[in-house]
């Protein structure tokens, strides 16, 4: 004791002469005996003195320091060893270092510092039964400060056998992408069991993709997202399994998402793998042209012609191409009927290709009548409706829209059935009825299919405003009747015309005027609606309500009574004389029924009876 006080150099030679050991003062007893060179008695009693014998290691005197560092070195107690760890794991001072590694202990508890010294001492394998417990400290440790042990750490991660111990890692490396764990993750080739979206990305990084096969159906999305990862390899893997897909469940999500993006890396993999995704039908329809499978579509109903329509107007060539070919090769009725109505009813322009290019006709006679006049196949109409009656059927039937699709194609065209149909046939039983719409489109008919003695038929049939149009138009394209007589009267009524002004006079100034003559010139160039055609005949005492027989009887009674005349001007007078020109007007097919046998007899009468 009073040497371990005074460390007196003539004590410590009696204290090394006898060898002395002090028999109690735990922490006498350690210095003696180290200074007597006698650490070989210490080591029963490790557990009790180890961190004695620590703290010697600092001691100022060497021969102890030396000693207490080579017992450290000499452990047998495990409790002793553990203390030993704990304190170098704190401290990382080199004599327990040294300690340590001429041990080579491993310590017993805790977790962390076992970890550390099987790592530091070399002796990893003595953890692979323990993954999965401190799989989370080995992780850590590949961050240590101490070279060796991140080695032997990032050696020992990508030697895991442990599932458990590998799903953490998976994760952990998920979550980091830290160099240290992807080079521990291909080195061991690892795929996570969980979750999923780990377990996809550790399958793609690894490049064992074939492994997710059977998992299609509940990965698909997470593959999906993989191709826009920040790792270009497994960009790449996941890529190619896009291409690979069995599962259609899994295509099907696939191809929908490739209808929304359009997206380079989508494209590349639904034609690598040929997909035609099953639902909805506007994907379904959209994949199959992208891949030139229109077999698949086009044995498919009405439903399908509205997609493809749609298709057609794709900014993808190939789609839209394709869209008008699989149109040309529809197999079901129903859809080709489909097609025709709308080219019919719509005047869709791409319906109107198609039908025509895949001679898709409509089922019903009538329909297929209108069909072929609005679609201008001219000879395949006249042959189906040579007298027009189904054309006829058809515009009485359509409403305004269909009305004005077959008035302009009529008109395009220069097709005489519509002036027919708008006439009330050859015997323009509907001249009365038309409207002014209807009697510019006759005249546009007429004159753009240069059916000039048609023209020349109606006229005197009609008002005498528009017989004037009738003689102008012919006038102007300088045509004349065939026959000597016929062209001497057309040159007359041509003259006369000409001299009528524009205008004729009001009803209200015909009232004023009180002259029979000017309501009889009202009525008879249909200035008047009906209301004031009644009117006015129940004045002038007319008893028929012919405009005809008003045409061909009153007329000529009031013209031969000059009572008014002076009161009449020159300008209505022309239209005047221009009227009685037209009720005396009788040609070759125009004429009273009994005159007929007279000018059949005398060989002037061709082949219509009015």
């Amino acid at each position: 004791q009073e040497w371990e006080k005074t460390r007196s150099k003539h004590l410590t030679e009696a204290l090394l002469q006898g060898r002395y050991i002090a028999s109690s003062a735990a922490k006498l007893q350690v210095l003696t005996a180290l200074k007597t060179g006698q650490r070989q008695i210490l080591v029963t009693e490790e557990a009790d003195k180890i961190n004695l014998v620590m703290q010697a290691c600092l001691d100022c005197d060497s021969q102890i320091a030396t000693e207490a560092n080579t017992l450290l070195g000499e452990l047998k107690n495990q409790q002793a060893i553990d203390v030993l760890c704990q304190e170098w794991e704190k401290t990382r001072s080199k004599h327990l270092t040294t300690a340590l590694l001429q041990g080579r202990y491993i310590a017993s508890s805790p977790a962390k510092v076992r970890v550390l010294t099987a790592l530091k001492t070399g002796q990893r394998q003595i953890l692979v039964t323990e993954e999965a417990n401190i799989i989370n400290l080995l992780i850590k440790a590949c961050l240590d400060r101490d070279y060796q042990i991140v080695t032997e750490a990032n050696t020992l991660l990508g030697e895991l056998k442990n599932q458990q111990a590998i799903d953490v890692l998976c994760q952990e490396w998920e979550k980091t992408r830290e160099i240290h764990l992807t080079e521990a993750l291909l080195q061991g080739r690892y795929i996570a069991s969980s979750p999923v979206k780990v377990r996809v990305l550790t399958a793609l990084k690894t490049g064992q993709r074939q492994i997710l096969g059977s998992e299609e159906a509940n990965i698909i999305n997470l593959l999906l997202k993989a191709c826009l990862a920040r790792d270009s390899q497994i960009v790449i893997e996941a890529n190619a399994l896009l291409g690979e897909l069995q599962n259609q469940q899994a295509i099907d999500v696939l191809c929908q998402e490739w209808e929304k993006t359009r997206s380079k890396h989508l494209t590349t993999a639904l034609l690598q793998g040929r997909y035609i995704a099953s639902s909805p039908a506007k994907v379904r329809v959209l994949t199959a042209l992208k891949n030139e499978k229109l077999e698949a579509i086009t044995k498919d109903g009405v439903e399908v012609v509205e997609l493809l329509l749609q298709a057609s107007k794709d900014n993808d060539p190939d789609i839209s191409d394709r869209s008008i070919l699989a149109l040309q090769q529809l197999k079901n009725p129903e859809a080709q009927e489909f097609l025709c109505r709308l080219a019919i009813e719509q005047d869709h322009q791409i319906a109107r290709h198609v039908t025509v290019a895949a001679q898709y006709i409509p089922r019903d006679p009538n329909q297929r009548a209108l069909f072929y006049f609005l679609t201008e196949q001219w000879d395949k109409y006249e042959g189906l409706d040579f007298e027009h009656t189904m054309l006829e059927t058809a515009y009485k039937l359509g409403d305004e829209q269909l009305h004005k699709r077959i008035t302009e194609k009529a008109r395009q065209a220069g097709r005489i059935e519509l002036a027919r149909i708008l006439l009330g046939g050859v015997q323009g039983q509907r001249l009365e009825e038309m409207t002014d719409t209807e009697w510019e489109t006759t005249l546009a008919v007429l004159g753009n299919g240069k059916h000039w003695e048609e023209i020349w038929r109606l006229v005197g049939k009609v008002s005498a405003v528009k017989t004037r149009q009738l003689l102008q138009q012919l006038d102007a394209v300088k045509w004349f009747p065939s026959l000597e007589d016929e062209k001497t009267l057309f040159i007359k009524l041509v003259e006369l015309a000409h001299n009528c002004v524009e205008e004729i006079p009001t009803l209200e100034e015909s009232i004023n005027d009180n002259s029979n003559l000017f309501f009889l010139c009202h009525l008879l160039v249909g200035q008047m609606s009906r209301e004031d055609m009644i009117w006015v005949q129940t004045r002038c005492s007319i008893g028929s309500n012919s405009v005809r027989a008003l045409r061909l009887a009153e007329l000529g009674v009031n013209l031969r009574n000059t009572e008014n005349v002076e009161e009449i001007y020159d300008a209505d007078f022309n239209w005047l004389k221009f009227l009685q020109a037209l009720i005396n007007l009788r040609r070759r097919f125009d004429i009273e029924v009994e005159d007929a046998p007279k000018q059949i007899d005398a060989g002037e009468f061709d082949i219509e009876i009015e």
